[in-house]
């Protein structure tokens, strides 16, 4: 008899359209981007999890959820083909620890799923506060995994994005306290630029930043409102001057010395706005389909020594997926 399989897939992400607080609360309105991270976990009852030794944290998220469908006596082998960069700002621990959640829970029962994940409307998710997503139904000792339930798994581990929803959401990445759907954004290109260097996601969230998000608080409403009515409204170019505001706006948290000059060569090439990876060293310039020759605006970028790594990409709104 073959052993349980399961593989399931994330988004990663172009850093955050929004990032800072709300009445000194912690938000993010995500950016999920068509670079997945997918994991296949094999299930076993030697009660061992293996797999990359670097991937711990993919490993605490296979252990989490077989503690949650009351499997701890299992053992596990998992892989990771993951085409998100690490140590970025790109979520790409996120996308691995939701994948590997989901892939657990899918190789816990040799069903199909029952009921997948279905969008509610803007009346039924409520206005925050609330999750608001219909779980898979993996027909495990009775119990059922949701997004909401695999975030918490990921919140229990570090700081997490938004990206594991089948939307963007308003998103509190340090504790979930915060949560409010907006919807489906509309076609973005966005090239990605990879400006050098690292930055330790748990590190950086371990600063007390209380003082200097209280004094970004104008901005990161501004930026969060015209985002908002830009995805209510499916105007990209709404959404592109709010992640812009939030982008500058954020140089007194994590200064990036190329934006400026990234974001005029990004004008005069004809694109929309930038943003950023609020605790990452990406930067993102964002299009409409077909309006930006990205290899000349590359090109362009290269030639003034700006950009380590590019990656040409587009805002999907499709979150964790069954393989």
């Amino acid at each position: 008899m073959a052993p349980p399989i399961g593989i399931a897939k994330a988004p990663g992400s172009c850093g955050e359209l929004v990032q800072g607080t709300l009445n000194g609360e912690s938000f993010h309105i995500s950016c999920p981007i068509n670079l997945y991270s997918q994991v296949k976990i094999v299930l076993n009852d030697r009660g061992k999890i293996i797999g990359p030794p670097d991937r711990w944290k993919t490993k605490e998220a296979i252990k989490r959820t077989l503690k949650f469908f009351s499997n701890e006596n299992l053992g596990a082998r998992f892989e990771i083909d993951s085409k998100i960069p690490l140590g970025k700002g790109m979520a790409s621990s996120t996308a691995d620890i939701g994948a590997a959640s989901l892939a657990t829970a899918k190789a816990l029962t040799a069903k199909s799923l029952v009921n997948p994940p279905r969008r509610l409307s803007a009346d039924e998710a409520g206005k925050i506060w609330r999750l608001c997503f219909k779980p898979w139904r993996l027909g495990v000792k009775h119990k059922e995994i949701s997004p909401q339930e695999i975030t918490k798994i990921a919140l229990s581990i570090e700081p997490t994005d938004g990206t594991l929803f089948n939307d963007i959401v308003i998103f509190d990445h340090r504790n979930g306290a915060l949560f409010k759907f907006l919807g489906k954004a509309p076609d973005i290109e966005i090239l990605v630029i990879d400006l050098g260097g690292e930055v330790d996601t748990l590190q950086f969230n371990r600063r007390d930043l209380t003082r200097i998000n209280r004094g970004r608080e104008k901005e990161v409403k501004e930026a969060l409102k015209l985002v908002e009515k830009g995805i209510r409204e499916k105007n990209p170019r709404l959404i592109a001057q709010g992640a812009t505001i939030s982008a500058f706006s954020n140089q007194r948290i994590l200064y990036k010395p190329a934006l400026d000059r990234v974001w005029k060569i990004s004008q005069e090439a004809g694109a929309l706005g930038i943003n950023i990876a609020h605790s990452g060293t990406v930067v993102g310039i964002l299009a409409e389909p077909n309006r930006v020759n990205f290899t000349e605006l590359k090109n362009s970028l290269q030639g003034r020594g700006i950009g380590k790594i590019f990656y040409k990409t587009k805002i999907v709104n499709d979150g964790l997926q069954i393989i």
